[in-house]
């Protein structure tokens, strides 16, 4: 289009005038900028024009190949209808927007629709190769460079100037834009609005039919035959039973058929006029728990004939679990209608099948105890005449009205016996409060000693048991005496502790008798395991996404405070790279999540930060809240924009000078350029850092070896302590102003020294801040031990000692001080030479007369004292 022609050419022009000379281009660029918002404004209005133009080609064909409609519905207050197509799909009419559209149809003498164009007032035929085009062909219209309708016919290979202009009058009395205004000029106060194209002129309601005037007085007129529907009350139905019928009701409108076409093996599905009937299977050991039943509809308006599918599920009314004697009853969360609550009926193992229940439920019908609810009963409670030394085998039933039971209408039958537990009460396994993500285990053991453990199953058959018994044959395994043990499962005695376990996965719980070696070694044989499976995690529609917000965005990383939905139990949140989430689905990120225990709460929202990314990575934050039952919802899944590392001379820093104290402080004076308002530094002892150390420290990623502090603290000082007195440091820094730009990295070479007071015999008494020294030499002949006990006062700092001849130290007592203390982290002579608290230290290399002892001090006004001569054969 023209604008991008003018476009150009300006940018050109501004090149051009930079290259040659150095002038204020400020105002050439903010028009260039202008006109870079005109032209996107105006490119928006082109988009919106063709993809109208699209919708009402499509529009027409639908209303001419349809020829009925489903309904018409119509607001007088706003002037919108909207239009039911029998295939389903809906147009939406505006009769309050009169706008013009280019293309048409007109009913030609064979009563066949053809294509026609809209020029001038003139509705003339869309001739192609000088042949009409008929409706059943999709034209494609797009707008070219120069502003003016484009139509293709064959799916875009080949397009047609229709000489119609996008900016041409469009409806009786407006203006066209004024000679040299483009569309979008605002150089007027009254700045041209483009309408919307519309294809319709009126629509209107006659008898049983709609009439549509279409742009330039074509009217078809359509017959509403009303809308197809076949609508069952249910999507899913659920069965706690085996043999038992549910009726679904069903919605019909303008249905002439329907058939059953596809249902699970064993289940039974019938129909009339209202209702489908479905009946699960008598058992669910022959036949499958779930499946889709599935009907063929076939309507008399003319619509496409329909599948429509209902899904069927088994899921028993409650669980059984077991725990030190104890039986629990949870129910399922499906629980519905034709729940009447349950019985609960307890054999002797010896004394149980299933026959045996069934019998006795029949028999005893009208005094068993029915109960409700999710409880926790006693085993004495439910089983008569209860010893606590038998096992037994507990069963739930779903409960049968005792009238019926009696009148014969219905019996108990084996199906019934669908949860049963055995109960061991003196060797009893139990994982209790199973979840998606932890269990809590109890176990009585029967052994008094034992060795234990925790471990997932796959890691466990890899090489965790190889390892096991490794360390056991080895006698690097403590065992403990519990002998029993009700608590969260990875706490289990010296199991690995997991911050969290995974859904969907297999673990083992294990122990080894002390007694149960072989041979002398434990072998595989020893060991005694208990695995179990965590649920799987599930989606939920119905739960909500957590919120969350971004902040403190930088070329690094970012920081998220994310916000539990509500009524949720735990969530998990993580920024990750792209690269991590390639192929993944939904449930795939939520077990990554989970999985590598990224960051995980409970109901309180929670913050995470991470800055170890580069500013071209594609970061996200990933987040997913989860009930207790481990259904989860929406997940967050948020694209973030890391910050640009910007580098730039107009910031920066230098040292101007350092100076050295008596306690190996380095304080170096600084310099800044510009407005900096923080700097990230480290200074280092030997230089391997590469060009990347620019970044490093510009994008805060080297945690314990590099500190960012404000400029406005520093005071144009900086105070380095802890360096290696003695050795060439570097000091590098980056910093970087408000704006987030960077300057590139400064470096410094030092070497810290000592500036210290030396306080020698000719001056000091040796009493202030001295360590007292005092020990005892054993052996009868050379060479002896010595014993040397030093206690260390308030008032030194540290101390430093020498073993040796006297030879080995110079007579010179500054040049004796700098030996000792600059070598402080070398062994000189035996032992270690520097100390900061008193100390107990054996020398067994004393020989008579000439081994000595040197100590030089350094108290806590940072004054040197030495050398003082300790000697072991005189003391």
């Amino acid at each position: 289009m023209k604008i991008y022609s003018f476009f150009r050419a300006l940018a050109c022009t501004a090149a051009a005038l930079m290259a040659v000379a150095c002038f204020d281009d400020a105002p050439i660029w903010d028009e260039f900028e202008d006109l870079r918002g005109e032209m996107s404004q105006l490119q928006s209005r082109v988009d919106s024009l063709e993809k109208s133009m699209e919708n009402n080609i499509s529009a027409i064909q639908s209303m001419v190949s349809v020829g009925s409609i489903a309904s018409w519905a119509y607001n007088a207050e706003t002037g919108k209808g909207v239009i039911t197509l029998v295939d389903g799909n809906k147009i939406t009419i505006d009769q309050e927007i009169k706008g013009y559209s280019i293309i048409t149809v007109e009913k030609g003498e064979d009563g066949v629709y053809y294509w026609s164009l809209c020029a001038d007032g003139e509705i003339l035929p869309l001739l192609v190769d000088n042949k009409k085009v008929p409706v059943s062909v999709t034209p494609a219209l797009k707008i070219s460079d120069d502003s003016e309708w484009l139509i293709s016919v064959d799916g875009g290979k080949t397009w047609v100037n229709t000489g119609i202009s996008y900016y041409a009058e469009q409806t009786p009395g407006q203006d066209t834009p004024a000679d040299g205004q483009e569309p979008g000029d605002d150089s007027s106060d009254d700045q041209e609005t483009v309408p919307e194209v519309v294809v319709f002129e009126k629509v209107e309601l006659d008898g049983n039919n709609l009439v549509l005037t279409l742009v330039g007085g074509e009217q078809i007129k359509v017959a509403i035959v009303g809308e197809a529907v076949f609508k069952p009350a249910v999507e899913e139905l659920w069965f706690a039973r085996g043999g038992y019928e549910k009726a679904v009701a069903v919605e019909m409108q303008n249905v002439k058929a329907f058939t059953v076409t596809e249902k699970p093996e064993g289940w039974n599905v019938t129909t009339d006029e209202s209702y489908v009937f479905i009946t699960s299977p008598s058992n669910f050991t022959d036949y499958p728990s779930t499946g889709t039943v599935k009907i063929l509809v076939i309507f008399d308006n003319g619509a496409q004939p329909d599948i429509v599918s209902i899904k069927v599920d088994h899921e028993p009314m409650f669980t059984l679990a077991r725990a030190n004697g104890v039986v629990s009853v949870k129910l399922s969360e499906k629980t519905g209608e034709d729940f009447g609550g349950y019985v609960l009926i307890g054999l002797l193992k010896s004394d149980f099948t299933p026959e045996k229940v069934v019998a006795k439920l029949n028999a005893e019908h009208e005094s068993l105890e029915v109960r409700t609810g999710s409880e926790t009963y006693n085993l004495a409670d439910i089983i008569e005449n209860f010893d606590a030394v038998n096992e037994y085998v507990v069963a739930a039933v779903p409960y049968l009205p005792s009238t019926q039971v009696a009148q014969g209408t219905a019996k108990y039958e084996v199906t019934d016996v669908t949860s049963v537990e055995t109960i061991a009460v003196e060797s009893d396994w139990m994982i209790k409060n199973l979840k998606f993500d932890s269990a809590d285990f109890h176990v009585v053991m029967p052994v008094t000693e034992y060795y234990g453990g925790f471990s997932d199953k796959e890691t466990w058959e890899l090489r965790g048991r190889a390892d096991v018994l490794e360390m056991l044959n080895a006698g690097n395994y403590t065992s403990v005496t519990e002998i029993q043990y009700d608590g969260p499962v990875n706490g289990f005695p010296d199991g690995q502790v997991y911050e969290s376990m995974n859904p969907a996965t297999e673990y083992v719980i294990w122990y080894v008798p002390v007694d149960a070696k072989e041979n002398d070694l434990y072998t595989e044989n020893s060991f005694v395991e208990f695995t179990f499976t965590t649920p799987d995690v599930v989606a939920d529609a119905s739960i909500a996404a957590p919120t969350y917000e971004i902040k403190d965005v930088t070329s690094g990383g970012f920081t998220a405070n994310v916000t539990p939905a509500a009524n949720t139990y735990k969530t998990y949140s993580a920024i990750v790279k792209s690269t991590v989430l390639e192929e993944m689905t939904e449930a795939d990120i939520v077990h990554y999540l989970i999985g590598v225990n990224h960051f995980s709460y409970g109901s309180a929202a929670g913050s995470i930060t991470k800055s170890s990314f580069d500013p071209s990575d594609d970061v996200y934050l990933l987040a997913v809240s989860l009930t207790e039952a481990g259904k989860y919802g929406s997940i967050v899944k948020e694209l973030v924009p890391l910050k640009q590392l910007t580098f730039t001379d107009a910031v920066g820093v230098e040292v101007t000078g350092v100076e050295y104290d008596a306690l190996g402080n380095s304080t170096l004076s600084l310099s800044f350029k510009g407005s900096p308002v923080s700097m990230t530094y480290m200074a280092s002892s030997y230089n391997i850092w590469g060009t990347e150390l620019q970044g490093l420290l510009a994008k805060e990623q080297l945690e314990n070896m590099a500190v960012t502090v404000e400029v406005s603290k520093l005071g144009g000082k900086l105070i380095l302590s802890g360096l290696k007195v003695g050795e060439a440091h570097t000091f590098y820094a980056v910093v970087r102003d408000a704006q987030e730009n960077h300057s590139y990295i400064y470096s410094y070479d030092f070497t810290p020294t000592i500036q210290a007071e030396y306080v020698f015999s000719s001056n000091s008494d040796y009493s202030y801040g001295m360590p007292k020294l005092s020990g005892t030499l054993s052996g009868a002949a050379n060479p002896k031990t010595y014993v040397l006990n030093v206690e260390k006062p308030a008032t030194c700092l540290k101390y430093w000692l020498f073993f040796g001849d006297a030879e080995y130290i110079p007579k010179d007592p500054y040049q004796a001080v700098d030996i000792l203390v600059t070598m402080e982290l070398e062994e000189v002579g035996v032992g270690e030479t520097v100390h900061t608290e008193s100390t107990s230290i054996t020398y067994s290399s004393v020989v008579y007369p000439y081994s000595r002892i040197y100590m030089v001090w350094q108290d806590d006004k940072g004054r040197y004292h030495g050398v003082y001569e300790h000697n072991p054969n005189t003391k």
